[in-house]
C-alpha cells in the first residue's frame, strides 16, 4: 500500500494526518497514523527510501492506526469516522489535494470489514462524500487492485474500456464551438481525460466545426480557457475543418459506389417521408445524376442549394438515425477557419466516425442518450472499411431548477443580459 501511494505523503489538511517512521529506522518498525488536524501543527512529510517501501510491502495488512482507533469493532471505527468528519465537514474535500496515506489505511480497514458505500450513507453525508472521494484517486485504484482484485465477492474500482491496452488508448473530447461548456460536457472531457489517463495514453481536443452558421472563434476561446480551469491539458487541438477537402474526396467516393445520393427534394418532404419509413424517390437516381448535382452543390448554384447529400442505410430501419440520414447540406456563411473556400458541410454523424479513425481515437465515449446513433456510426466505419473504434457509452447528468441547453445558456450569456 505505502509503495502504491507512491512513497510520498502530502502536507494533506485532513483529519487524518500521516506520520510516517523516518528513512533510516529499521523496516521492523511499525507504520503509525496519528489522528491529528492541520491547524493543531504543521507536520512535515518525509520521503522513504524505495528499499524502505519494499521491506515494509510484507507488513501492509497490519498497518495499524492508534490504539484507540483502530482496536475497536467496525461499528465503533464507523462511528469515530463520523464525529470526526462532521467536524471538518466540506472543508475536508476542499482542503485536501490527494489522498493520505492514514485515508488509505482506513478506506483498505473498512473494505476488508466488508463495509460499502451505501452502510456508509447512512452514517452520514461526510463520511458518505469522504468514502466516494478516496475511492476515485487515482493511486487507489492500484490499491484496490492489490488488495481486493484477486477477491470473488469484491468489486473492482477500475471501469473497463473494452479492447484497452496500456499505453495505447486514444480518447477524443470533440465540441462544438457554438455555445459555451456546460456540466454535461464537463463529464465527457473528464471521463475521456480521466480514462486516457489511466491508460497511460493521450486525450485529444477536435473542434468539431461543421456548422458556419453557428460557430464562433470567441466559443473556442472559452472553451481551451475551461480545460485549463479544470487542470485538463489535450495532447493535441485540432479542428473537424482539418479534414475537409479528404471529406469531399470521400463523399465522392460514396456516390460513386452507391452509398450515398443527392437528394434535392424539399426538407419538409425528407422529413414526412423518414416519418413514414419510405424512401426517396431519389434514392435510386445514377451514379452520373448524383455527381451532377453533387458538382451543383459544390458550386452552390441555384439548383444545387436545393440538394443536399443522403447515406443509403436502410429508410425503413426502426432506427430513426439509419433511415438515410443527410451528411453533407450547402452552407454560404462564411466558416471561422477556411472562410468562403467551401459551399458544403459534412454533418456531424459522418465526421464524427472518420476522423476518429484518421486521428488515431481507439475509444469515442458517446452520451447514451444518443445511443440509436451507435448504430449508424458503425455502419459508416464498415462501409468505409475504417479502422475500428470502440464506443463507451456514459449516462448524461439530470438537474432540475437549471439549465443544461447550449441555446438557453447562450441567451443568458448575451452581455444584454449578463
Amino acid at each position: 500500500l505505502v509503495r502504491r501511494m507512491g512513497g510520498l505523503v502530502h502536507k494533506n489538511p485532513t483529519p487524518f494526518t500521516t506520520h510516517l517512521v523516518d528513512a533510516d529506522q529499521q523496516p521492523g518498525q511499525e507504520i503509525k497514523l496519528a489522528l491529528a488536524k492541520a491547524a493543531d501543527a504543521e507536520l512535515p512529510y518525509v520521503i522513504v527510501t524505495a528499499d524502505w517501501l519494499l521491506a515494509c510491502e510484507a507488513k501492509v495488512a497490519r498497518v495499524e492506526l492508534e490504539p484507540r482507533f483502530i482496536r475497536r469493532v467496525p461499528r465503533e471505527m464507523l462511528e469515530e469516522l463520523r464525529l470526526r468528519m462532521d467536524d471538518w465537514g466540506d472543508r475536508y474535500l476542499e482542503l485536501a489535494d490527494a489522498a493520505s496515506l492514514a485515508d488509505a489505511a482506513v478506506w483498505v480497514a473498512l473494505r476488508r470489514a466488508g463495509v460499502d458505500g451505501k452502510a456508509l450513507g447512512a452514517v452520514g453525508p461526510h463520511v458518505a462524500r469522504w468514502w466516494r472521494f478516496i475511492g476515485a484517486a487515482p493511486a487507489m485504484l492500484s490499491v484496490a487492485q492489490d488488495f481486493f482484485g484477486a477477491s470473488k465477492d469484491a468489486g473492482s474500482m477500475e471501469i473497463p474500456l473494452p479492447g484497452a491496452k496500456q499505453g495505447e488508448v486514444v480518447t477524443r473530447f470533440a465540441p462544438e464551438p457554438s455555445g459555451q461548456l456546460h456540466i454535461g460536457h464537463v463529464k465527457a472531457c473528464m471521463l475521456s481525460a480521466y480514462f486516457a489517463e489511466s491508460y497511460a495514453g493521450k486525450m485529444l481536443l477536435r473542434f468539431d466545426d461543421t456548422n458556419p452558421s453557428k460557430e464562433k472563434g470567441e466559443y473556442e476561446d472559452a472553451i481551451l480557457k475551461d480545460l485549463r480551469a479544470l487542470q485538463i491539458t489535450p495532447h493535441k487541438v485540432s479542428h473537424t475543418s482539418d479534414h475537409f477537402a479528404e471529406l469531399l474526396t470521400v463523399a465522392t467516393s460514396m456516390l460513386e459506389k452507391g452509398l450515398a445520393f443527392i437528394d434535392p427534394s424539399p426538407q419538409e418532404e425528407q422529413g414526412a417521408l423518414r416519418m413514414k419509413r419510405l424512401p426517396s424517390p431519389h434514392r435510386g437516381a445514377s451514379v452520373e445524376e448524383n455527381l451532377r448535382l453533387w458538382a451543383e452543390m459544390q458550386a452552390a448554384s441555384e439548383e444545387g442549394l436545393k440538394c443536399c447529400m443522403r447515406a443509403k442505410i436502410d429508410p425503413g430501419s426502426d432506427n430513426g438515425s439509419l433511415r438515410d440520414p443527410t451528411i453533407y447540406r450547402c452552407n454560404l456563411i462564411p466558416h471561422n477557419q477556411t472562410k468562403d473556400k467551401y459551399k458544403v458541410y459534412p454533418t456531424y454523424d459522418l465526421v464524427c466516425p472518420i476522423v476518429d479513425a484518421w486521428e488515431g481515437v481507439t475509444h469515442a465515449l458517446r452520451d447514451r442518450q444518443y445511443s440509436d446513433r451507435d448504430a449508424q456510426y458503425e455502419w459508416f466505419q464498415k462501409a468505409l472499411q475504417l479502422r475500428e473504434v470502440h464506443l463507451w457509452g456514459f449516462s448524461r447528468i439530470n438537474f432540475v431548477r437549471t439549465l443544461l441547453s447550449k441555446r438557453k445558456l447562450q441567451w443568458l450569456t448575451k452581455p444584454s443580459i449578463a
